[in-house]
């Protein structure tokens, strides 16, 4: 989303209901987004809901249909390394994605 500069998308969530929810999919990339988890101090995030208005509507609408958007939160800078840190303990509970049923 041009207008708003580059994002770095998080969550609030500790375990997702699906990548879509918290506006994780993708049609491009085959990755697991969800694989791995990181802990970002709370400063250097925003809430979603205090960004959205500077997207545009029909990509805002979009994104939102998919999920929870009261659970995202982004960041509009760089993170410096004090800001977050790897979670070591995390395991995903749920299959990865493009894991068979």
């Amino acid at each position: 989303m041009k207008h708003l500069g580059p994002l770095i998308w998080l969550t609030d969530l500790a375990e997702p209901p699906t990548p879509e929810s918290v506006g994780l999919q993708s049609m491009y990339l085959k990755c697991d987004r969800l694989a791995y988890r990181y802990i970002v101090r709370k400063r250097a995030a925003i809430p979603w809901s205090e960004v959205r208005t500077r997207a545009p509507s029909e990509a805002v609408a979009t994104l939102e249909s998919f999920g929870q958007p009261e659970h995202w939160w982004v960041v509009r800078r760089p993170l410096t390394s004090s800001e977050f840190t790897f979670d070591e303990s995390y395991t995903r509970k749920q299959k990865k994605i493009d894991e068979e049923p």
